[in-house]
């Protein structure tokens, strides 16, 4: 999408100058620049998360999702890249639930580059959108059978 926001590229250079400025040195300074963005950025999403865990499940989705764009050379955040990568998920037979998992960090990491500005708030909302995994199979539980389920359904109102 052109206009006055960055692609993903131009986001991660954002973050190493922003990160240069913040502390009054110089890209040169810091011999992995990108490798430092990168974590900036990680950093807007996994401060928002109250929980240990959440925060390394995030954590570990969004490591995963740039390296995806390294390796695919993605130059731009857009719907049509995380449609990409949820299909490139799919291909390697990950299960529904680490798929959703993963795309809702990339969410995340949307309304988060949107709400600092690196996104516009339309870029945002259409990377919200892309759905998730079908999910498949049935659910099971306690409260699934019959003998626990059919006393509340047939109870007089």
């Amino acid at each position: 999408m052109a206009g006055p926001f960055p692609p993903l590229v131009t986001l991660v250079l954002a973050a190493v100058t922003a990160r240069g400025q913040r502390r009054g040195c110089h890209e040169a300074d810091d011999p992995y620049p990108r490798a430092a963005a990168l974590e900036r950025i990680k950093a807007l999403v996994l401060d928002t998360l109250p929980s240990p865990e959440s925060k390394r499940a995030y954590g570990q989705a969004l490591d995963d999702f740039f390296r995806w764009c390294e390796v695919e050379a993605v130059t731009e955040f857009s719907k049509a890249t995380v449609n990409a990568y949820r299909t490139a998920l799919e291909q390697r037979r990950l299960s529904s639930s680490t798929i959703s998992q993963r795309l809702s960090a990339i969410r995340k990491l949307a309304m988060e580059a949107a709400d600092n500005g690196f996104i516009s708030p339309d870029q945002a909302s259409a990377i919200l959108r892309v759905k998730g995994p079908r999910q498949a199979g049935v659910r099971t539980g306690h409260a699934n059978r019959p003998n626990v389920l059919f006393p509340f359904l047939t109870r007089p109102r």
